[in-house]
């Protein structure tokens, strides 16, 4: 057990909770394990409880100071997962997925140029980061920014040439900015991998070309 991990804005928040390995002491004391494993169990109020007693007893432990953030986050306090993210930030500067999720905590709260540049920083730790530069994809799209969404998705397609999600919001991002062949070469790529999402894409780049 080890590191609480959001996933992108897509679903906003809305898939269940996953773990990743960590390194850190605060992983040998019990009230941290018991802390993850009551968040996994949706028991959010327990488990803030439990992530508190093992800070008290190491509060220099980032993977703490971020998972207490996650579980903030699953309940919708959002500001108060922002102060535990940044407090893992000033414990470990490269923390990458406290600096990504403190934009999707921005989001959450509709501060989206402020999630923005937490993005571009998580991406200055990590330039290749494939929750952030999806991330900043969506928010870019949300905002009305086409042309710097394209370029996000772009980044991610690099990365991972055939993820879903990427190739369905470069479509609709086409399709916003009339550039209907574009957006129709998105769908056909987006047919070999998952028939459903793209017929999903054709009937909006349908409902976006008149």
């Amino acid at each position: 057990m080890g590191l609480l991990e959001t996933k992108n804005l897509r679903q906003r928040l809305n898939r269940p909770i996953s773990f990743k390995s960590g390194t850190d002491g605060v992983l040998k004391l019990s009230r941290y394990r018991t802390g993850v494993a009551l968040a996994q169990e949706n028991r959010h109020e327990e488990a803030l409880e439990e992530f508190k007693i093992a800070l008290e007893k190491d509060p220099k432990a980032p993977r703490a100071h971020y998972n207490m953030g996650q579980t903030y986050a699953a309940l919708g306090q959002h500001a108060e997962a922002i102060d535990c993210y940044e407090r893992a930030l000033g414990i470990d500067p490269k923390f990458v997925e406290a600096q990504n999720n403190i934009g999707v905590a921005y989001i959450n709260l509709q501060r989206g140029n402020d999630a923005i540049k937490h993005f571009h920083r998580a991406l200055r730790i990590a330039p290749k980061y494939y929750e952030a530069l999806l991330n900043l994809g969506i928010i870019y799209y949300q905002l009305g920014n086409f042309f710097n969404s394209i370029k996000a998705f772009k980044k991610v397609l690099a990365v991972e040439a055939t993820d879903k999600i990427a190739i369905y919001h470069l479509g609709l991002v086409y399709a916003e900015w009339k550039d209907i062949e574009a957006a129709r070469k998105q769908a056909a790529i987006l047919s070999k991998l998952d028939p459903e999402m793209a017929a999903d894409l054709t009937r909006q780049i349908v409902l976006r070309a008149y």
